[in-house]
């Protein structure tokens, strides 16, 4: 039930809304959570914000692993508790990569997707040359 209605409430707002403020929703989603944990991370190396990150997204219901490869960090969310919603709306996916992207301060790129047909979905985080 709270599938449907999620579905539909999104579609509304996809509808009434234009695409950017629908973004912009989901993005402050994401933003409304880092403000809540900012001073948790201040501070911390990053492998200990990647492992700070992979206890936030598991309070949100993800299932996530991290390893870090030559000059980068790779995130695999191994399950996702938005999959059925962004199957219809990929725009929920805006929501943890904004979420990964603040907490660990740097940028972060999708190299893989589930929506797309991936196993699960994977980001990777380029290490920091001043860290």
């Amino acid at each position: 039930r709270y599938l449907r209605l999620t579905n539909r409430l999104i579609a509304q707002m996809k509808e009434t809304l234009p695409a950017p403020a629908v973004s912009q929703l989901f993005g402050q989603i994401a933003e409304d959570l880092v403000s809540q944990y900012a001073n948790d991370v201040k501070g911390l190396s990053m492998e200990a914000r990647l492992d700070f990150v992979k206890d936030l997204l598991a309070q949100e219901g993800f299932t996530v692993e991290w390893e870090k490869k030559d000059d980068s960090y790779q995130i695999h969310e191994i399950s996702c508790p938005y999959y059925q919603i962004g199957i219809a709306h990929p725009e929920v996916c805006t929501v943890d990569q904004t979420l990964i992207s603040k907490m660990l301060a740097l940028p972060v790129n999708r190299v893989q997707c589930i929506l797309d047909g991936s196993a699960h979905c994977t980001y990777v985080v380029q290490q920091s040359k001043n860290k």
